[in-house]
């Protein structure tokens, strides 16, 4: 049986550009970087958080960028002297990126200007006890950008590719979640020949 959710879609939408304003406000908080772009300078920062060397795959997967746009960020990166790429013991056939102590500096003095406006903010914004709420919110925060949906047993199935085809309600003309999910243990293709099955009895 499928999860009943009470959580309204507006209720989503409301937390989801909640939780993106704050983000966009604290990209606004970072200094710029003379020759280095905002996105460039994502990637470094998310690099050296990062507890052990990533390959660039993997920090495009971390940033959520491409792959293109990942080369180019380490490239400008390399040539500033912040990054640098070795070989990964592990595989001859990959590349780790390592923060150079340059890339650390830049990284340290640019997160304490971000974190300087937040502690202001929070200060000057809240008073104590919606101060200790907030604190309280980031840990259940944390908690959903920890949660992995496919790791439930009710929804044991490996996660799909969808497409502007499979999403669109042919009946409705919206995007329908819901009906494209399948019972748990259900194939893609099943789903699929299902899906056919109604198509040909609504034709009949």
């Amino acid at each position: 049986m499928a999860k009943v959710s009470f959580m309204a879609s507006e209720d989503v939408e409301l937390l989801l550009n909640q939780v993106k304003a704050l983000s966009r406000r604290m990209m606004r908080e970072q200094p710029a970087v003379e020759g280095i772009s905002t996105a460039a300078l994502v990637v470094l920062t998310q690099a050296a958080h990062a507890p052990e060397p990533l390959r660039p795959g993997q920090l495009a997967t971390e940033v959520g960028v491409t792959t293109p746009n990942m080369a180019a960020a380490l490239r400008v990166l390399e040539e500033a002297g912040m990054v640098r790429r070795r070989p990964d013991i592990s595989d001859g056939r990959k590349v780790l990126v390592d923060v150079t102590k340059r890339g650390r500096l830049v990284v340290d003095r640019t997160s304490h200007s971000r974190h300087a406006w937040l502690q202001e903010a929070v200060d000057e914004a809240l008073n104590n006890k919606e101060r200790q709420l907030l604190f309280r919110a980031g840990e259940l925060i944390q908690r959903v950008a920890e949660y992995d949906v496919y790791a439930s047993p009710w929804r044991a199935r490996p996660r799909a590719r969808l497409t502007l085809s499979n999403l669109l309600d042919p009946n409705e003309g919206v995007v329908n979640f819901s009906n494209r999910l399948g019972k748990p243990g259900q194939s893609s293709r099943r789903a699929a020949g299902d899906r056919t099955r109604r198509d040909r009895h609504k034709r009949i």
